[in-house]
Parts: C-alpha cells; sequence; structure tokens
C-alpha cells in the first residue's frame, strides 16, 4: 500500500480559510506555521495534541479540560493517552474565525475528522522522514524540563534514546507508546477529502539541504490548496527558514550522520513497512 499522490489538491471551495496544521511532533511544524502566518493567517491560540493535558501545567491542563464522569471524551495523544472533554474541543473549533490556523499533532479518529469537516476547517498535514523525526524527538525530550517523557531517557546516549523512542518505554507514570504505534495513528488523515499532505523535504529548501525549485512547488501547492489569491512565491521562501526556539538543524538527512549504523538498521527493521508506505526509501 502506498500513500496518494504528494502534493494532490482537492479544490474543495472553502470560502472560510480556516485550516490545522497537523503533524507528528518533530517534523518541522514551525517551519510550515512561519509560512502560513506570511500567507496572512494568525494563530487561533488553539492547538490539540498530548499537551493538552499532559506536560507544563498539567494540573490546571487536566482541571479545564480532562475527562468527567459521564462526560463525552476523545484522545488527542499520539505517544500517550490524553482524553479531553469532546465539549472542549467543539468550543475551541467553533471559535476559530476566518484566516486563522490551529496547531496539533492529532492522531486521526472519524470523531475528530467530521467536526474539523463539518466547521469547514481544511487541514494540511507536514510529514517528514520517521528516521529523522525520531532523532529530532530523541534531542527535544530530554532538554525539555517539563516533558513527560524526560524522565526515562535522562542519562542515555543519542542511540539508546532512539532506541527505547522506537520501541516504547516507561518515563514515571507514563506508558510512551513505541514508534511504529504512533505512526500507525496518524494514517487515517491520508484518506481525508480535506486534508493536503505536505513534506518537510520539499518545502524545506537549499537551507536545509532541499532544492529550491520543490521548496517553491510545495508553497505554490499550498497557496492553491488554501484557496489564497497568488503571492510572491521567492519572498515566502525567503522568509520561512528558521528563527524559532523549537528549531535546531533543519537539515534533511542530519540523522544518517547522528546515529550509529547498528541504530540505523534496527530502525529500519521496525519501520521497514511505514517508512516505504510514507515514500521513503530504506
Amino acid at each position: 500500500m502506498t500513500l496518494p499522490v504528494w502534493g494532490m489538491v482537492f479544490n474543495l471551495g472553502n470560502k472560510m480559510k480556516k485550516v490545522m496544521i497537523n503533524s507528528l511532533p518533530k517534523s518541522g511544524t514551525k517551519l510550515l506555521t512561519s509560512l502560513i502566518k506570511c500567507i496572512g493567517f494568525s494563530f487561533s491560540g488553539t492547538s490539540f495534541s498530548s499537551m493538552s493535558v499532559h506536560g507544563r501545567y498539567f494540573r490546571a491542563k487536566t482541571f479545564l479540560r480532562g475527562t468527567l464522569p459521564f462526560s463525552q471524551s476523545t484522545d488527542v495523544g499520539l505517544d500517550i493517552t490524553a482524553n479531553v472533554r469532546y465539549q472542549w474541543i467543539i468550543s475551541k473549533i467553533r471559535k476559530v474565525k476566518t484566516m486563522q490556523y490551529i496547531g496539533g499533532h492529532l492522531p486521526y479518529s472519524d470523531q475528530m475528522g467530521r467536526l474539523l469537516d463539518d466547521n469547514n476547517i481544511s487541514i494540511i498535514y507536514l510529514l517528514r522522514d520517521p528516521r529523522a523525526v525520531i532523532t529530532s524527538w530523541a534531542h527535544y525530550v530530554p532538554k525539555t524540563t517539563w516533558h513527560y517523557g524526560k524522565k526515562g531517557l535522562d542519562g542515555c546516549s543519542l542511540d539508546d534514546r532512539v532506541i527505547k523512542l522506537l520501541n516504547g518505554y516507561k518515563s514515571g507514570s507514563y506508558n510512551i507508546e513505541g514508534f511504529r504505534n504512533i505512526l500507525r495513528r496518524m494514517e487515517g488523515w491520508f484518506d481525508n477529502k480535506r486534508v493536503h499532505i505536505v513534506r518537510f523535504e520539499e518545502l524545506v529548501g537549499t537551507k536545509g539541504g532541499g532544492s529550491l525549485e520543490l521548496q517553491h512547488k510545495c508553497i505554490e501547492s499550498i497557496i492553491d490548496f488554501l484557496n489564497i489569491e497568488k503571492l510572491n512565491i521567492q519572498r515566502l521562501s525567503n522568509q520561512i527558514f528558521g528563527g524559532t526556539t523549537t528549531f535546531r538543524k533543519g537539515q534533511i538527512e542530519s540523522w544518517k550522520e547522528e546515529l550509529s549504523p547498528l541504530v540505523q538498521e534496527e530502525i529500519k527493521d521496525v519501520l521497514r513497512d511505514k517508512i516505504i508506505y510514507l515514500g521513503y526509501k530504506l
């Protein structure tokens, strides 16, 4: 099984121009967000992910957003279970205005797919080579003091952190999902008619080891998908790279230099079919 043609645009005549930016964590979401802002969108103040109820300020978030007895809930977590009140999600989505975007690292569910569709919110899904994602994730979590996955990675080498993330591990009271399950939980988005798939490797351009031509085509496909009048592609490409607090390297294949051959082989063994399905070379 392989994914649909990359860059396929479904022109839905969406006059509302509302969008969700969705991805796995550490996929280069800040790069795409920077582009969306340059196009003219502003942040709605809403994002959905494991951090909606876990991580920093988790007690307050659990009180305000967490499940209640007899209330309908939805899991917004990719790597851990993160149940939130469905009514909280509805209230946030209904407040999204024209030319605003939602952020998130949201697993697929029919419930969420219908809710976004009913509120005329299109989705741009940013994909990145899973090997690059897991390497970036292994760098990020141990440096983030409030991250629920930090405790289980403390004191480990980069290779060991990647292996733990690959296979799943325990971090304090949290059970972190293995990376294969994390990838599986996002796949349903690719069959949704409101989803436009974008590759990080195409969006990043020459500053990240990519191609200027592919970057321009990628930006143009996003503008077309959002039904925005034509903009200066060159100007947009000059503005979007770097300059964010969580942007580390942004290089397409830096994982090849950072991980040992043995770890690279283990990733290939565990994720072989997922890597192929997502359109990347082994």
